[in-house]
């Protein structure tokens, strides 16, 4: 997947450029992935990967976004008062812990290329005016599934009066941040009884009906028994004295293990 992903974004990013180089007026992305896609295939790349992809034209203020699956992207702006959010991306699900994704397979063929992963086009896109200033922060999901948005933002914040800096200055500012929502990603992914984002959606997901199967079905076999081993025996209260009160006891705690990858940018226009 890893060659897959990078391939994907080395045909997207080059697209892109070709298509700005030719004097595009609109940056059409989804075209861009799909072209992009269609290269991975070409060279029988096999992989998947969620995409979140986000181009500015800084001559009209205007960033494109395109997002599939459950990486995503968190536009902030500057105020009074620090950074606060102006727009994040909408995560795409088949199901619960489904994400759509791009993707080729050996096992693909003219007839089933669509069995194992999305078209490009079931990607979301928007189109924003950003301001000088503003921050954007890219992540996979190993980001959003362990640091609330909040938590983000208030990272963004503690930096916030540095941004006046020179160029020089502001690119290390950046990656320190990264460096610290990465280090608190990790922190919250062990924290096995800390809330995180993702146990608030398994125990939103595990409704009494649910909560009852897994019960009755608590082995190996079932796709809930599966989220439980992973989650139940290490992320749970360690005083619960059975399964029935593991799952009882609403104590779902514990961040998800993860990739994690983040990028920030700093926007600046064209004067």
């Amino acid at each position: 997947s890893g060659i897959f992903s990078r391939t994907l974004a080395n045909c997207i990013s080059s697209r892109i450029a070709v298509d700005r180089a030719l004097g595009s007026s609109e940056i059409d992305i989804k075209n861009a992935v799909s072209f992009a896609s269609d290269e991975c295939k070409a060279r029988n790349i096999t992989g998947s990967c969620t995409a979140c992809i986000a181009s500015l034209d800084s001559k009209s203020s205007v960033m494109t976004v395109y997002n599939l699956g459950d990486s995503g992207l968190l536009l902030l702006r500057k105020g009074g008062q620090g950074y606060s959010q102006v727009y994040k991306s909408a995560s795409t699900y088949h199901d619960f812990n489904t994400p759509y994704q791009l993707g080729f397979s050996a096992f693909e063929s003219e007839k089933n290329n669509n069995l194992f992963f999305d078209s490009p086009s079931a990607g979301t896109t928007s189109c924003l005016h950003v301001q000088e200033g503003d921050i954007v922060v890219v992540g996979s999901d190993g980001l959003w599934d362990n640091l609330y948005d909040e938590e983000i933002i208030s990272t963004v914040n503690t930096f916030y009066e540095s941004f006046t800096a020179n160029d020089c200055a502001r690119e290390s500012l950046l990656q320190a941040i990264i460096d610290v929502l990465v280090d608190s990603a990790l922190d919250s992914m062990a924290n096995s009884r800390r809330q995180t984002p993702w146990s608030d959606a398994l125990r939103a997901q595990m409704s009494q009906e649910q909560q009852l199967e897994a019960k009755k079905t608590f082995s190996l076999g079932t796709i809930w028994s599966k989220l439980a081993a992973a989650l139940f025996n290490r992320r749970l209260d360690s005083s619960a004295t059975s399964t029935e009160e593991l799952i009882d006891n609403e104590t779902v705690l514990g961040g998800k293990e993860d990739d994690i990858t983040v990028i920030i940018s700093l926007v600046v226009l064209d004067t």
